[in-house]
């Protein structure tokens, strides 16, 4: 993990000129919502308002109603429709393309087919890697799957943790630039507030996302004395049983939102004190670096790339994967320790500068090829 401390002074972002740079950005688009979507609609807008011009090509284009649902027609013309519409914003023109990269079939079906056609137009080509699955993926087919990755100029990844993964298991050294996150336009009182611990989770009802380790420890702190509520904003197929678990552990302690736009959820972060999160598998999870921006620690696991996002004990709590008993510990420091919420989410909120556009911007010219002070 780097030492460098999240909240230490930076030096001022230099300057940048990305106006002109004609880019192809490949990710895919809502629906449906997910981290890799939120990261090429971020990237795109900030392009655009530095005048670039951008072709965006959905890796998940829209197609006809009739067959969208049937999974092998609706598949294989989207991944149709998806290379047709490539090729013809190559053919269109541009200096740079930029994928978005998951593992497993979507590395294979769009991300290789990117970037080969890419690198034989002469685009300058930039694979920014999102998932926190690489490890399982890479050790399925090292040696292909660096071949695939070898047309790329530049690999980008959001933290330490996946550039870790890239060295040890492909031998292959990365530029690490941090997720972009949106300045939520909340913040958190920066004052000890009393009553219950009001706690939140904006996280998919999916295994990996660890909803069960949450209400698990939420329902331990409050066995213990903890005077908690507990919110959650999320949907997906495990969401039915985990109303379930959640009304036999905290009774009326828990709310199930659902899925929600975002202006709820940033409601929710003005009036929550604490996030908390049981993540067994994640990479640069927004939803918390979202909740620090806006001055709200966060109480998670120490899951995949979170350690480079949270400091444990100077931005929030860090615990072991899986530990609703050590998580549940961390909620009741924090439910005993009211000044401790105030202290981690100032700090928490300075640290979050570095994952602005102004901050990251200089670092993407350099990725793209353009020099800073351009």
């Amino acid at each position: 993990m780097s030492d460098t401390h999240l909240d230490s002074p930076r030096p001022a972002a230099a300057k940048v000129s990305l106006r002109g740079l004609r880019v192809i950005l490949v990710g895919p688009a809502a629906p449906p919502i997910g981290g890799m979507t939120v990261q090429a609609a971020l990237l795109e807008q900030s392009l655009l308002r530095e005048r670039a011009r951008v072709q965006r090509v959905p890796s998940n284009p829209v197609v006809n109603v009739l067959v969208r649902n049937l999974p092998l027609v609706g598949g294989a013309l989207r991944l149709m429709t998806f290379r047709r519409r490539f090729r013809a914003a190559i053919s269109e023109g541009a200096d740079v393309c930029h994928v978005h990269s998951a593992s497993w079939t979507y590395f294979w079906r769009i991300t290789a087919f990117a970037l080969r056609e890419a690198h034989e137009a002469g685009l300058h080509t930039v694979l920014r890697w999102d998932g926190g699955e690489a490890a399982s993926f890479f050790a399925t087919a090292p040696h292909r799957i660096r071949e695939a990755m070898a047309p790329a100029d530049e690999i980008v990844v959001p933290s330490g943790f996946l550039a870790e993964i890239f060295q040890k298991q492909l031998g292959l050294d990365v530029r690490v630039i941090a997720n972009l996150v949106e300045d939520p336009g909340v913040v958190r009182p920066n004052a000890p507030r009393g009553g219950p611990l009001r706690l939140f989770c904006a996280r998919h009802c999916e295994p990996g996302y660890g909803i069960e380790v949450v209400l698990e420890a939420a329902a331990r702190a409050a066995a213990e004395g903890t005077d908690l509520t507990l919110t959650i904003a999320g949907d997906g197929a495990l969401r039915p049983q985990l109303e379930k678990q959640g009304k036999r552990v905290l009774g009326d302690r828990v709310t199930f939102l659902g899925r929600v736009p975002r202006e709820r959820v940033l409601d929710q972060l003005a009036s929550t004190d604490v996030v908390v999160n049981g993540s067994a598998v994640d990479n640069f999870p927004v939803a918390l670096a979202e909740a620090l921006m806006a001055g709200v620690p966060v109480v998670s696991t120490a899951a995949g790339g979170i350690p480079w996002i949270i400091q444990d004990g100077r931005t929030g709590l860090l615990t072991p994967v899986g530990d609703s008993s050590a998580l549940a510990g961390s909620i009741r420091r924090l439910a005993a320790d009211r000044a401790l919420v105030t202290d981690l989410g100032r700090r928490g909120r300075h640290a979050a500068a570095q994952w602005t556009w102004d901050a990251v911007r200089p670092q993407w010219a350099d990725a793209y090829g353009r020099s800073a002070g351009a």
